[in-house]
C-alpha cells in the first residue's frame, strides 16, 4: 500500500472520528441542558434562540472540540511518528477551515471567542503531536 493512500485513509478515519465523536457529545449535551431547562411553554424557536446564547453551551461545545481534536491530533501523531506528518497538517488545515465557517455561521459569539477559533486548531493538533512525540523520545531513553 503506498504511504499516499495510507495518509488519505488515516486522515478520512480521523476526520471522521472527529465529526462522530463531536455530533455524539454534542447531542449529549444538549439533551442534558434541555433537561434542566423548563421547556414547556416555548416553541422551538424561542428553544434555539435560548440554546445560542447559552454560555454554559458555548464553553462546553468549545471543551468538546479542543478536546476531541486534542485525541485525534495525538492519534494521528501517533500512527505517523515515522513518516511526515501530512495527515495531521490536512486535518489543522480542515479543523481551521470549520472554525472560519463557524465565525460565519455564529456571529453572537464573543469576539475573543471569534479571535480564538482560527488560531486554536493549530495550537491544539500541534500539542497533540508534541505530547505524542514528548513521550515517544522519553520513552527511547528509558
Amino acid at each position: 500500500m503506498s504511504t499516499k493512500f495510507a495518509t488519505t485513509k488515516l486522515f478520512t478515519i480521523a476526520f471522521f472520528g472527529y465529526l462522530i465523536i463531536t455530533i455524539t457529545l454534542a447531542a449529549l449535551l444538549l439533551s442534558l441542558w434541555l433537561s434542566g431547562q423548563n421547556t414547556q411553554d416555548m416553541n422551538q424557536i424561542q428553544l434555539q434562540i435560548l440554546a445560542e446564547s447559552s454560555l454554559e453551551i458555548q464553553f462546553c461545545s468549545a471543551v468538546i472540540g479542543v478536546a476531541t481534536a486534542l485525541f485525534i491530533s495525538m492519534v494521528l501523531a501517533h500512527k505517523t511518528r515515522h513518516e511526515n506528518n501530512s495527515a495531521l497538517i490536512v486535518f489543522t488545515v480542515l479543523l481551521t477551515c470549520i472554525s472560519l465557517l463557524s465565525i460565519w455561521l455564529h456571529p453572537e459569539h464573543s469576539m475573543i471567542y471569534q479571535l480564538m477559533k482560527p488560531v486554536s486548531p493549530a495550537v491544539v493538533c500541534f500539542f497533540g503531536h508534541w505530547l505524542i512525540n514528548k513521550k515517544g523520545n522519553n520513552a527511547q531513553f528509558d
